[in-house]
């Protein structure tokens, strides 16, 4: 596996992370360091005004880059405390500039209205489950996944915090066994699964360009360069 440029639904891809704003300097630095689209993480911005993003994300676009649009819950990792209100308003205003959706298997009360809004705008819908405290057994996993399917996942995210061999056992495990599937080991005994994961079907493994927004999350720049050693 060597990520060349990447089409929603197809593996895999390096998702390169915008936090805070989206400004010409950080666009560049993820064009010249060859991401192949772009997560916008909107929890962590503090301007949030539509027109203005709507502009931004045009911005990425423009470069050649897909859209991955984010805005996490704070019990998920969000930084700012946006009410589902807000985010409901945001991912309504927002959707047809992106190219794929992320929405947690927690925000129930988003989840429907969201995954319309995808169908209506034929764009991707990733449903994600984060665990910042553990990775849990294999039944529990799997339940996660056959819920966001039930809900409309195009794509499955599951990002567990990894502390041991038997936690990056199951991650594999749930990776290869399944389909359609981004599965990332969190912390630092798990920082290889992002450069490992994507070799067993992963589809998305993600990479900071402005700062580090998950445990064990590694510079874009590194993480090209680790790939390439191993996805000749």
């Amino acid at each position: 596996m060597k990520p060349r440029g990447f089409c929603p639904g197809e593996a895999p891809g390096v998702a390169g992370v915008i936090t805070g704003s989206i400004d010409t300097r950080t666009l560049k630095k993820a064009k010249n360091l060859g991401a192949d689209l772009v997560e916008v993480r909107l929890d962590t911005f503090k301007d949030r005004n539509p027109s203005r993003l709507k502009s931004g994300l045009a911005r990425i676009k423009d470069l050649g880059l897909p859209v991955l649009l984010t805005i996490r819950s704070r019990k998920e990792g969000g930084r700012y405390n946006i009410t589902d209100a807000e985010r409901l308003d945001l991912f309504s205003e927002l959707i047809p500039y992106a190219d794929l959706v992320d929405v947690e298997l927690g925000s129930k009360g988003l989840l429907k209205e969201v995954k319309g809004s995808t169908r209506r705008h034929k764009k991707k819908l990733i449903v994600s489950y984060h665990n910042f405290k553990t990775t849990p057994r294999m039944n529990k996993l799997h339940d996660v996944i056959k819920d966001a399917r039930r809900h409309g996942a195009d794509i499955v995210k599951v990002a567990t915090l990894a502390s041991g061999r038997e936690h990056l056992r199951r991650l594999a495990h749930i990776l290869v066994d399944g389909k359609d599937m981004i599965v990332i080991a969190m912390g630092g005994y798990g920082a290889a699964s992002r450069v490992f994961f994507p070799l067993l079907g992963s589809m998305i493994t993600y990479a900071a360009l402005t700062e580090q927004t998950a445990p064990g999350q590694l510079p874009l720049g590194k993480l090209k360069k680790m790939l390439s050693l191993f996805a000749a």
